[in-house]
């Protein structure tokens, strides 16, 4: 028969383990955090590209001049009077002038800019050919 204080774990025992566990987590939070908000600036990049790509698809179906604007906080990005792309929250565009795409697929405007977690990327749309180019920093 086994006696009556051998079984479990000690308050030192448990104390020690929650101490390993809280530093691992202190070590380990940090990088997860940062790995969240690069993977929304990704996400934002990916996202701002596949709608001027839209934009320019749309242009060539329907024969009208398709215009792409961002909104005053750069939070959201629109193409003509749709509902608007929602970015991640650390993410945001920059856009001097909105870019347009006519019916034979070329386009008007100025680079896009995505910025977020301390990343940028610059999406250029070739003027001739609305074709996009996307350079990250």
């Amino acid at each position: 028969m086994s006696e009556i204080g051998e079984k479990g774990f000690t308050l030192l025992e448990m104390l020690v383990v929650l101490a390993v566990a809280a530093l691992i987590a202190g070590i380990g939070f940090p990088r997860l955090q940062s790995q969240i908000t690069a993977q929304e600036w990704r996400t934002g990049v990916a996202s701002v590209t596949a709608l001027l790509r839209s934009a320019r698809a749309q242009a060539l179906r329907s024969g009208a001049v398709t215009l792409v604007s961002v909104s005053g906080d750069g939070r959201r990005v629109r193409i003509g009077d749709a509902r608007p792309l929602e970015l991640p929250a650390s993410v945001f565009v920059e856009l001097a002038q909105p870019v347009g795409f006519y019916a034979d697929g070329s386009a008007i405007g100025s680079d896009v800019i995505v910025n977020g977690s301390g990343r940028r990327a610059r999406i250029s749309v070739a003027p001739a050919t609305g074709l996009l180019t996307t350079w990250t920093a």
